[in-house]
C-alpha cells in the first residue's frame, strides 16, 4: 500500500503514516529501506490487518517514472479525444470550425504573422563600410556580423509548433506555450545589444575622440526591420493572451 509519512520521531524511531484517509502507527523496527525515515516522504507499507508490518521508502526516482508515466497516459487520452474530435467534424465538414473553437481568430491571425515575418520580412537591417543587408529572423545565424544568436533556427521551429499545445493538450498549462515565440525575439534582442557593445568597445581603443566621433554610428549600423515589429507585436499578443488564459483558468 502506498502511504505517506506525516509525522516521525527520529529520537524515539515511532511515526505516523496516513494512507487512504486512514492514519497508521509504525516504528523503526518496522522499516526496510537503508535511508532514515523522514516527514514527508513517500512510502510502500505492507499491513497484517490493521496493523503494519513492513516500510520502505519509494524513491525519489520510482516517484518520477511514476509521474512521468501518468502525465503520458494523460496526455495521451487527450490527444486521442482531440483526434477524435478532429475527425469527427472533418467528417461533418465542420473541421474548419472546431479548429477555430479551440484557437480563437486572432490567435491564429498573430501566428501567421509571426511566420511571415520571421521567414519573409527583415528583423534587422545591418549597415556597414557604406553597405546595408536585410537579415530576417530565420536567416540571422548566416549574417558575417556576430550577433550571438545560435540556436536561434531551433527556438523559432519549437515557437511555430507551439501553436499545436493548446490544441492537442487540453489542459489550462497549455496555454503557457504561447510564450515560447518570445524566446528568439528576446534572444535577438540581446544579440543586436551584445554586437553593438563590442563595436563600441573596440572604438573606445582609437581614442575619446574617435569614440566621440563614430560612436554615433554604432546604433545607425543596425535598424529594425518590418519583420522586428510583425515578430514583437505577435509575440507580445501571443503571450499576454496565453497568459491570460493560463491565469484565468486556473483561478477559475
Amino acid at each position: 500500500m502506498r502511504a505517506k509519512i506525516i509525522h516521525y520521531n527520529s529520537a524515539e524511531g515511532n511515526g505516523i503514516a496516513v494512507a487512504e484517509e486512514k492514519q497508521y502507527n509504525f516504528n523503526i523496527h518496522q522499516w526496510r529501506s537503508s535511508t532514515a525515515p523522514a516527514t514527508g516522504q513517500t512510502i510502500d507499507m505492507t499491513l497484517d490487518g490493521e496493523t503494519v508490518s513492513a516500510v520502505s521508502l519509494v524513491s525519489a526516482e520510482v516517484l518520477a517514472k511514476e509521474r512521468a508515466s501518468q502525465l503520458a497516459s494523460g496526455l495521451g487520452a487527450q490527444l486521442n479525444a482531440v483526434g477524435s474530435r478532429l475527425s469527427a467534424s472533418a467528417a461533418q465538414g465542420n473541421l474548419g470550425k472546431t479548429i477555430l473553437q479551440l484557437l480563437p481568430i486572432p490567435v491564429l491571425v498573430a501566428y501567421v504573422v509571426y511566420f511571415l515575418s520571421s521567414i519573409a520580412l527583415n528583423i534587422v537591417n545591418v549597415k556597414i563600410m557604406g553597405k546595408s543587408a536585410g537579415l530576417s529572423l530565420w536567416n540571422l545565424t548566416d549574417s558575417t556580423v556576430q550577433l550571438n544568436v545560435s540556436g536561434i533556427r531551433f527556438f523559432l521551429i519549437i515557437a511555430f509548433l507551439s501553436i499545436a499545445v493548446p490544441v492537442l493538450w487540453q489542459n489550462k498549462r497549455a496555454w503557457f506555450a504561447l510564450l515560447l515565440p518570445l524566446i528568439p525575439l528576446l534572444q535577438t534582442a540581446y544579440g543586436i545589444h551584445s554586437a553593438m557593445s563590442q563595436v563600441e568597445e573596440a572604438m573606445g581603443g582609437m581614442g575619446g575622440y574617435g569614440l566621440g566621433k563614430m560612436g554615433a554610428t554604432v546604433s545607425d549600423m543596425f535598424s529594425v526591420g518590418l519583420g522586428g515589429y510583425g515578430i514583437g507585436i505577435a509575440a507580445i499578443f501571443l503571450a499576454a493572451y496565453g497568459l491570460k488564459r493560463a491565469l484565468v483558468s486556473s483561478s477559475a
